[in-house]
């Protein structure tokens, strides 16, 4: 039964949600970025080392992509068209002139497993992948059946025309889609969000109110193209005529070299994880403006640490909302995740779909301008986490007739904020990156030699890490255990991306169960490495001695636990604990 007051119940639903903002909802992504380079065609646009566009040019290339796939390849509006392309000028080039075109890009990172690849592209049944030579060298294409545009071969389209294509030539609407994005799926495979223009084009005004972004601004670049946050960048820069730098693949692996980049670049904007902000420095020297994390919950101590120079924001959002729903500044001690953003509403329901009172915890459901469409070929899937609002208000300006389940636990501080606590399932995020464990499981169970699996996220050597846990089909001694962990994980890297595969991962001869017969997961075997190594040896060197404590440190696990032998990687290490190893 409902137990809130009618006012209580207006303030949650329509009081906290008056968010209604006048933008060009009727507008395109494409278009904002044509506005400008009418207005500044001669300003740069974009950034990439040595390189640069102007926003004319790089609007004259788009074009001629556009008008190429139009009259060449088909492509019409929510035509679905794979973009294959490393960090690079072509990786604009390629999204602008897919959009231009009318069609919609699905980013295809090249430096996916191959099996990953080929799932994403049969399931979003890709005929057209624009691509670039560096891309085509490493023959990661060589099985797809379609069309390849290589933006390293202008012969196929510089004859095309350099002029626009307006949305009426199209028959496009900004209802249309603009991007896909696969994100981790329960059930063992990717699934892809669908994601319209309105969306994207809301975001971007709302970047700019929030952040005050103008044409001297310059952006960085820094999330993989296969991610919506690559999007958020983008969006940020264009809408206001400002720069858009793009930060290599060397400089984005190595955050001391990172904060070397946003100095010397006179970077003002950047948005990245937590997980990077502890492994670097602190520097008070930094031409920033304004610091966004996103992607995972952060700690007070970094809030702290770099608020002290720098406006410190922090975003929330899943990818089916347009990568961003609400956004707080974190000016105080109290770590929230802001509020809604403007034409976006959220709700704070039970699971009976009621509202639940300011400061009660429960799940947030997300409505507005900035819903995806769906899930693509998953109408169940979609049914099930897309819901119609049970307070939906026709009369009320800003009153969504759909609604998100975002599987995120928050509550409402008494100033407005809502803070994170935690999820309703098996969902986490590990150094930004969304994962559905289940996914990690399935891969997990499908390996040669595993009859079951288990996976967690644990705090290791001071950060989330995957933890696996995986049955043998029959007993295993210690060196039986080595093997099939080493087996296990070089077949896993070919089917994951590299954040998804456990960090470490152990073997169990027989799962503990509860009294009810489910895993009892707090009997099960803390890692501490020793089981990976073999047989132990010591350090017999001062160097290795060094690196035993060093190791022991990172990892925290006991020194007198790891043998020299010992692989950092295999023990808990991951990319980011490695810049710290280095400096060290």
């Amino acid at each position: 039964l409902p137990i809130l007051s009618e006012a209580e119940q207006h303030h949650l639903v329509h009081g906290l949600n008056n968010t209604k903002m006048d933008y060009p909802k009727d507008s395109c992504i494409h278009e904002l970025f044509e506005q400008q380079a009418q207005a500044t065609p001669d300003k740069v646009a974009v950034e990439f080392g040595s390189q640069q566009l102007t926003y004319g040019a790089l609007n004259r290339k788009a074009n001629q992509l556009a008008h190429y796939l139009v009259n060449t390849q088909g492509v019409t509006p929510d035509t679905l068209v794979g973009l294959c392309v490393e960090r690079s000028l072509e990786m604009i080039v390629g999204m602008l002139g897919i959009l231009k075109a009318g069609g919609a890009y699905v980013p295809l990172d090249p430096n996916y497993p191959q099996a990953r690849l080929d799932y994403m592209i049969e399931d979003a049944g890709l005929v057209n992948i624009v691509s670039h030579q560096a891309v085509l060298s490493r023959s990661i294409l060589t099985g797809f059946r379609g069309e390849v545009i290589n933006l390293d071969a202008q012969s196929a389209y510089e004859h095309c025309s350099t002029t626009d294509l307006t949305k009426s030539m199209l028959g496009l609407s900004s209802e249309n889609l603009a991007y896909v994005i696969y994100t981790s799926g329960s059930t063992g495979q990717p699934k892809g969000v669908m994601l319209p223009h309105q969306g994207a084009v809301n975001l971007s005004f709302n970047q700019h109110r929030y952040f005050e972004t103008d044409s001297n601004s310059r952006v960085l670049h820094f999330a993989s193209i296969s991610f919506d946050a690559a999007t958020w960048e983008c969006l940020m820069a264009f809408m206001p005529g400002a720069t858009l730098c793009i930060a290599d693949q060397n400089t984005r692996m190595d955050a001391q070299r990172l904060f070397n980049y946003i100095h010397t670049q006179r970077i003002t904007h950047a948005t990245l994880p937590p997980a990077l902000l502890k492994t670097v420095q602190y520097r008070a020297d930094l031409p920033l403006q304004c610091l966004i994390v996103a992607g995972e919950s952060c700690d007070l101590e970094t809030v702290k640490l770099w608020r002290q120079h720098y406006r410190f924001f922090n975003a929330y959002g899943p990818s089916e909302a347009s990568v961003c729903a609400t956004i707080g500044e974190l000016k105080s001690d109290n770590i929230h995740i802001g509020t809604t953003l403007y034409n976006v509403s959220t709700l704070v329901l039970d699971a009976e779909l009621q509202l639940v009172s300011a400061g009660s915890i429960g799940e947030l459901f997300i409505g507005g301008d900035g819903l995806a469409r769906g899930y693509l070929n998953r109408p169940q899937l979609s049914a099930e986490r897309f819901i119609a609002n049970p307070f939906y208000d026709a009369t009320h300006p800003n009153s969504s007739e759909r609604l998100y389940r975002t599987g995120d636990l928050v509550r409402y501080l008494p100033d407005g904020n809502l803070e994170f606590i935690g999820r309703v399932d098996d969902q986490v995020k590990i150094r930004g990156f969304r994962i559905e464990l289940g996914e990690v499981e399935a891969q997990l169970a499908a390996q040669a030699g595993v009859d079951s699996a288990l996976v967690m996220a644990k705090e290791l050597a001071g950060a989330q890490q995957l933890v696996g846990y995986i049955q043998a089909n029959g007993a295993l001694d210690e060196a039986g255990q080595r093997q099939l962990v080493a087996q296990v994980k070089e077949s896993l890297a070919n089917c994951l991306p590299d954040y998804m595969v456990p960090s470490v991962l152990m073997v169990v001869n027989t799962w503990p169960l509860t009294a009810n017969g489910k895993i009892d997961k707090k009997a099960l075997p803390q890692p501490d490495g020793s089981v990976l190594q073999g047989e132990y040896v010591g350090p017999c060197s001062e160097a290795e001695d060094s690196l035993v404590r060093i190791f022991s440190q990172l990892l925290d696990i006991d020194a007198d636990k790891i043998s020299t032998t010992a692989n950092f990687f295999e023990l808990g290490g991951h990319s980011l604990l490695s810049i710290r190893l280095i400096s060290l």
